[in-house]
């Protein structure tokens, strides 16, 4: 909605991320939560913790941008698992504010979001659909570590939402676990609870990642990996999704996945739905 630059528009999330009063237009960028939750949340704090979210926001934008939608003055993103707007915030130089919605399953983080954003929509959901959304409401769906944890059932559960609520010729965009987190996690020495966790999620990793290989989806709740609170094992763990099982299951005939990266640090399934054809 603006003319900043990508480099410019960087440079003012991280200066807003280090406690500068930052302004966009005349219109004050959102506050940074406590530190403490940032760390909680997303492991970093910071200028930190926003070059990561640009990183992704920005691959983003690039193929949102080869969408006839992306050009309407009025479009509407979905953040999905939104936390507390930390990829949200990346979007407001070209999304209007009032035309973003966050959706997010911890109520504290929601409450955050509604004291620290002025414009945003934040929705409570669940660990299933529906969403509180109409038909074909939305433009464009990111969904940052969210699908790099979700079990089988949610994961189809909730690509078959965003099918639901995107627009004809809407993209969504959402991260998985990349092949390398494999031998990463079996590496790990057992230096802090998650760590110890991480390194015993499978019992064979050398199983887990032939399993992936074939094209299956691959999943561990194991004690340890699971967020706790909200986000309890029923739903909630370690998540590896190949690109067949993405093609061939999640992209289900309403979205079609169309690019991903499997040897990206965080690969990006981008989906998009059909368009109407006359």
């Amino acid at each position: 909605m603006t003319n900043v630059s990508d480099k410019r528009w960087h440079d003012l999330l991280r200066n807003a991320a280090s406690g500068q009063a930052v302004d966009l237009d005349g219109i004050p960028l959102p506050a940074m939560p406590d530190p403490a939750i940032q760390l909680r949340t997303v492991g970093q704090s910071g200028p930190g913790a926003m070059d990561e979210a640009w990183a992704f926001a920005s691959q983003c934008l690039k193929r949102f941008q080869t969408s006839a939608l992306f050009a309407g003055k009025r479009k509407v993103l979905l953040d999905f698992g939104t936390g507390w707007g930390r990829i949200a915030r990346c979007f407001l130089r070209d999304f209007l504010a009032e035309d973003m919605i966050g959706a997010e399953i911890d109520g504290d983080l929601i409450s955050i979001c509604r004291t620290t954003f002025s414009g945003p929509r934040f929705l409570p959901c669940g660990p299933m659909p529906p969403l509180d959304l109409p038909d074909a409401s939305v433009d464009f769906v990111t969904g940052y570590s969210v699908f790099s944890h979700l079990s089988e059932a949610a994961c189809r559960a909730w690509t078959d939402e965003f099918a639901r609520v995107l627009k004809p010729g809407g993209m969504a965009a959402l991260t998985t676990r990349g092949r390398w987190f494999f031998d990463y996690a079996a590496s790990l020495p057992p230096n802090d609870p998650y760590s110890r966790a991480l390194s015993s999620m499978f019992s064979d990793f050398g199983d887990a990642k032939a399993r992936y290989d074939r094209g299956e989806f691959v999943h561990s709740n194991a004690p340890g990996v699971t967020g706790g609170g909200v986000l309890d094992g029923g739903f909630y763990g370690e998540t590896f999704i190949s690109e067949r099982f993405a093609r061939e299951v999640l992209g289900n005939g309403s979205v079609s996945l169309f690019e991903f990266d499997a040897a990206a640090d965080h690969p990006i399934l981008f989906f998009e739905k059909a368009a109407l054809r006359r």
